[in-house]
């Protein structure tokens, strides 16, 4: 599965979340995974957002293959659905209601850990520049 993605580093399983319960081989695929009469129409898919069509005459279960890790997010019409990893062994797998609908599934920014790395940065990069504007005024230059 690994050797399908020529950005990875190696290929012994270090870097696979603990939550990916299945050997991914065969997930190589760009395409979501539905149950049969399901017709599902790529639009756009790459490392960070999937973009696509269903349309069922039933409720459905989508099952994208695609690891799951804290930040990914799911709207369904707009609107954002459960993710549910433990159902499908680690991969992003949700319920879609009968219909046609617009599905993105999306990596975000919007984990607590993140959230928390980002604000550090920030008031450490204020705090940093309000250290060197005093430096400054309290320089003395000597001649």
């Amino acid at each position: 599965y690994y050797k399908t993605f020529s950005q990875t580093t190696t290929i012994l399983d270090e870097n696979r979340p603990k939550t990916l319960q299945i050997e991914p081989a065969g997930l190589a695929s760009n395409a979501p995974l539905a149950e049969d009469g399901v017709e599902v129409q790529r639009k756009t898919w790459n490392g960070s957002r999937h973009v696509y069509s269903v349309s069922a005459t039933k409720q459905h279960e989508i099952t994208e293959p695609t690891t799951y890790f804290p930040g990914w997010r799911t709207t369904i019409d707009g609107k954002q659905t459960t993710i549910d990893q433990d159902k499908a062994k680690g991969l992003i797998h949700f319920t879609v209601p009968a219909g046609s609908h617009a599905v993105v599934t999306q990596f975000t920014q919007w984990t607590p850990s993140r959230i928390a790395g980002n604000t550090l940065s920030v008031l450490s990069l204020g705090l940093f520049a309000i250290f060197l504007i005093r430096k400054r005024k309290t320089r003395v230059y000597k001649f």
